[in-house]
């Protein structure tokens, strides 16, 4: 992408990972296996 955001770009045809992701954030121990897309854990 020129200057886009994969955020706004590929989560509006896969809402399904932006779901998993909020997922888990919120509850890790729902999706143990799922490794964060759009997002990452900052220490």
């Amino acid at each position: 992408a020129h200057g886009g955001n994969d955020y706004w770009e590929a989560g509006l045809v896969e809402p399904h990972i932006v779901l998993a992701d909020f997922i888990k954030i919120l509850h890790p121990d729902h999706l143990p296996e799922h490794a964060l897309k759009f997002y990452k854990k900052l220490d």
